[in-house]
């Protein structure tokens, strides 16, 4: 028996690794908690 990750392959839903750069550069820059951001995004 082998270890193996239980994440999928691919996951076409997640999200892009541009818009998660953004996201801890904003949060890093300003200190804001994850529910701020949610917020600000919208």
């Amino acid at each position: 028996m082998h270890d193996r990750a239980s994440a999928p392959i691919r996951q076409p839903t997640a999200t892009r690794n541009e818009l998660v750069m953004i996201i801890e550069t904003m949060r890093r820059h300003h200190k804001w908690s994850a529910s701020h951001g949610a917020h600000r995004r919208e």
